[in-house]
Parts: structure tokens; sequence; C-alpha cells
């Protein structure tokens, strides 16, 4: 019931299949300087170009995700007195925590004009809260992430053996290292590990495999369109990042019955799983207990079974319907007009 407008500050390709009826406008080149005089350069060129989108469309409604897509549309929502909503999707002090004290507080401030501040879960909140600038914010709002609708699903084996699974990014952050390093320790040898994804870790993570003497057990797979086929033939999904938002990897394996270990970071998982009933949480850094902990799981069927079964329901916590529903009511009750801006 929204006409949608997305401005994009970089011009790099997106990477999500955009429903027509979606206008998208690039603000600058996406190429990134070094240089202190062209970056100051470039932040006016995006100032101006920005405030000249927002003068030509005018928009009811602004919403608006991560630190620096933030900071230009509180700045435009005060500068034209348009109602907005921000978004922190991830850790606030790798993100927030590393402006300078003058920017937070003028961060701070912005924020605390907003309709909202959304998180996808309440550690983000916390953790912001306990940042000395952002205290004084009461204008949270808490919307869990959307699990993915899979419409087509095979038959077909994925693998030809049965195998441990964990998605994303080929990043440090994702922790894959101590995931292989934890397969490792179990001295799991019936069951393969699958990283499906892709990304700048590949070939230090193929040269730990080689080193660990696991490159007939362990495999990245690279990226997949068939995941959901993953997650329905793995025996167990495992969530080694060293810190999140709130994971949509974890939900889906759960909302597809696939049985959960994760790590306790920051954040989202503590808030998704209950500990012993619809998955099991291990501590941080500590590749033993994890290793212990899918040894546990991959070796007791019932207990996979029962968790499995029970965090089917987060399919229905995190389902869409429930999600936009949250972000509908927060839009008609700061703007009644039947327009926005993304």
């Amino acid at each position: 019931g929204f006409e949608v407008f997305l401005i994009l500050l970089n011009a790099s390709e997106h990477s999500y299949k955009m429903n027509p009826n979606v206008q998208i406008r690039y603000i600058n080149d996406g190429k990134r300087s070094v240089n202190m005089l062209n970056r100051t350069y470039k932040s006016f060129l995006s100032f101006r170009r920005l405030a000249s989108v927002i003068s030509q469309e005018r928009p009811q409604f602004m919403i608006s995700f991560t630190t620096s897509a933030n900071m230009w549309t509180a700045i435009m929502g005060n500068l034209f007195g348009i109602p907005y909503v921000v978004s922190e999707r991830s850790n606030p002090r790798r993100t927030i925590g590393v402006l300078n004290g003058v920017m937070q507080r003028f961060l701070s401030i912005l924020y605390r004009r907003a309709n909202a501040v959304v998180v996808p879960s309440r550690g983000i909140a916390e953790e912001l809260k306990g940042m000395p600038f952002f205290k004084p914010l009461d204008n949270f709002e808490v919307i869990t992430n959307p699990v993915s609708e899979f419409k087509t699903f095979s038959e077909r084996p994925v693998h030809h053996r049965k195998f441990i699974l964990s998605v994303g990014r080929l990043h440090p952050v994702k922790g894959y290292d101590k995931l292989i390093e934890a397969y490792k320790k179990s001295g799991i040898t019936d069951t393969d590990l699958l990283i499906v994804g892709e990304g700048s870790e590949r070939k230090k993570l193929e040269k730990l495999i080689g080193d660990l003497g696991l490159s007939e057990n362990v495999f990245l797979v690279g990226s997949k369109d068939n995941v959901q086929d993953y997650y329905r033939q793995g025996e167990l999904y495992v969530l080694s990042s060293q810190y999140e938002g709130y994971p949509n990897v974890l939900i889906e394996a759960m909302s597809l019955g696939c049985p959960v270990i994760s790590v306790d970071c920051d954040f989202g998982p503590r808030e998704i799983i209950a500990h012993g009933d619809t998955g099991l949480l291990v501590p941080k850094a500590n590749s033993t207990v994890l290793a212990e902990s899918m040894k546990q799981l991959l070796n007791d069927e019932p207990l996979r079974k029962r968790m499995a079964t029970k965090a089917l329901a987060v399919a229905k916590l995190n389902s869409i319907d429930s999600t936009i529903a949250k972000w509908d009511a927060l839009i008609s009750d700061a703007s009644p007009a039947a327009s926005a801006v993304a």
C-alpha cells in the first residue's frame, strides 16, 4: 500500500531482486578515496544530490539502514521536516563506536529525534544504550528479521555423505577457522562439514583445511541458489560467528527443521535459541565445547529430532507477515500518508 522510493548512497550493483514498482536512485559512484580533500568534496556532492532528490520527491516518511545512511537520512529529515526511522543492524561498538566523540554526540541527537531506532535484537539496543551519548535513548523498536520463504525443494542429495552445515560469507567475523578447528577436535569421521558461501577468506580457509588434513571431510562449496536443500538435508547447523545482528541463517535452518548449535555471540542467538530445548548455545572462543556439542548432537538422534521439532516454531515468530505488520504499524503511527522513501 506504499509507494516506495529507494535511495542507494553508492552506485554498486544491489544484490537483491527488486519489485519493478520500486524506483531506485544512486547518489554517487561508490568509488572510495583515501585523499581527505576528495572525501570532503564527495561528501559535499552526496549532500547536495541527496538534498535535491528529497526536495523533488518530498516523501512523507523515511527509513534508513546502517550507520552512515542513518546519519544522512536524519540530517535530511531534520532539514526538510520529514519523519524518519533509523535502524542499526549490527554491533554498534563496531559501527558507531569507531566514530570520534563529536560525531557520536551529533549522531545521538539525530537518533533521539527519530520516530524510532529499529534494531533486530534487544542486545543491540542494550549495547547502544551502554554508550555514553546514547544512554538517554528511549525510542527503540525491536523488529526481528523475517525468515526467508523458500518456494521449492528438491529431494536430490546435495552431498554424497551426511554433513554438518554452516552458511555465510567467507569472512573473519564468521569464525569459520574456529569451526574447522572444532570439527578437527571433535574427531568426527562419518559426517562431513560443508560451508556454503564465498568471500575473501577462501584461500586462508583452504590452507587451514589442508594443514589439518581435512581435505576429504571439509568442503567450501561456494554460493548456492538451493541453500534450502542444504538446510533440509543437513544433520545439524552450526553458527560460529564472532558477532551478529540477528542471524537470518540461524532462523532459516531452524524453520526447515535442521537442529542448530550456535556460538553465544553478540547479538541474536541467545534471543533465538532456548538452550537445550530448541538448540545448543556454546561459549564464545571455546572450540573444545563446540567440538563436544557437535559430537553430542550427532550421536543423540532423539535429541536432534526433539530440538528440530521445537525449533519449527521460529518460522511463525519470524514470518514475513509478522515482520511487515510491525513495520506497517510503525510507519502508520508516524505518518498517515500512503507514501514512503526507504
